[in-house]
């Protein structure tokens, strides 16, 4: 359940399955339920189309021990460097942002 601004209660679970079958705005050709249609029929469903896109984007992991991986050492040393360098340059403003004290003291 969500509240409106208006103060209602509004069921949107209830309300995606009534339109479920009533084509959305716009330029998608899908049906409330994410189906594409075409001339007032079904040619994919939604289902199919998570499938057929799981398929073509399947993801492959790789065991890496980092302790032994000589890559991730250069990589942490090439991370601490530029880190150091960042640091580095930050450190030292360009001009001082007030005057010494006794210059104060001299100009009056």
């Amino acid at each position: 359940m969500v509240r409106s601004y208006r103060g209602q209660d509004v069921d949107m679970e209830k309300l995606i399955k009534q339109q479920g079958d009533n084509m959305s705005l716009g330029n998608t050709k899908l049906n409330g339920r994410g189906d594409v249609v075409s001339h007032g029929k079904i040619v994919e469903t939604r289902a199919e189309r998570l499938e057929k896109w799981l398929a073509n984007h399947k993801t492959e992991q790789a065991k890496v021990n980092l302790a032994e991986d000589k890559n991730s050492k250069k990589a942490e040393d090439e991370l601490a460097k530029q880190a150091f360098e960042e640091n580095k340059r930050v450190a030292k403003p360009k001009k001082p942002f007030t005057q010494p004290l006794e210059e104060k003291m001299e100009e009056e």
